[in-house]
Order: structure tokens, then C-alpha cells, then sequence
């Protein structure tokens, strides 16, 4: 299913959802290393970067995009794949250049 498809109020519900697991996924980094994320924007921003290759990479795999996109598209392990890749991709993004 297409994003576009899906009624406003639940993709709002998801999008805060994910905002929300981010936020805990930052407060645990900082209580675990002992490091204030208001003090060190790396992990605010590994957050950010962590959940934004998840939001892509879930966005591709509703869309049916890549390898292995056809038959079986909504499985898990073809979700995973999707994530993986958005994950692997962002090197090459960090070191895009405009």
C-alpha cells in the first residue's frame, strides 16, 4: 500500500509513533554512555539518521520498490532488505555534495 493510500490519522499516528521511538532510542544511547544529547548533537542526529533510513527504507518496500520487490513484496525479510539498504546508503549521502 501506497502511503498516499493510507487515511491522514493514521499516518499521523505512525509518524508520531516513530518520533516517539526515536526520542527513547536517544535517551537510552545518553544513559548508557553518560553522554547529554543537548550537550553532543551526534546523538540527536544518530537518532535522526538511525530512523531516517528506517522511514525510508519502509517507505520503499510499501512502494514495492527493488530487487525482489514483485511477488512476496510485503514480507518481513523483503522489509529488512529495504532497510538495509537505506542503512548502507547513507554514507554515500553524507557525502553527497550540491
Amino acid at each position: 500500500m501506497l502511503i498516499s493510500h493510507v487515511p491522514v490519522p493514521l499516518r499521523d499516528a505512525s509518524t508520531l509513533l516513530s518520533i516517539n521511538a526515536q526520542e527513547r532510542l536517544v535517551a537510552a544511547l545518553e544513559t548508557k554512555l553518560g553522554i547529554d544529547g543537548r550537550e553532543d548533537v551526534r546523538l540527536r542526529l544518530l537518532g535522526e539518521f538511525a530512523f531516517g533510513a528506517y522511514r525510508c527504507g519502509a517507505k520503499n518496500w510499501a512502494a514495492g520498490r527493488g530487487a525482489g520487490g514483485g511477488r512476496g513484496k510485503w514480507s518481513r525479510a523483503v522489509l529488512a532488505r529495504r532497510v538495509e539498504e537505506a542503512f548502507d546508503a547513507l554514507p554515500g549521502a553524507l557525502a553527497m555534495t550540491v
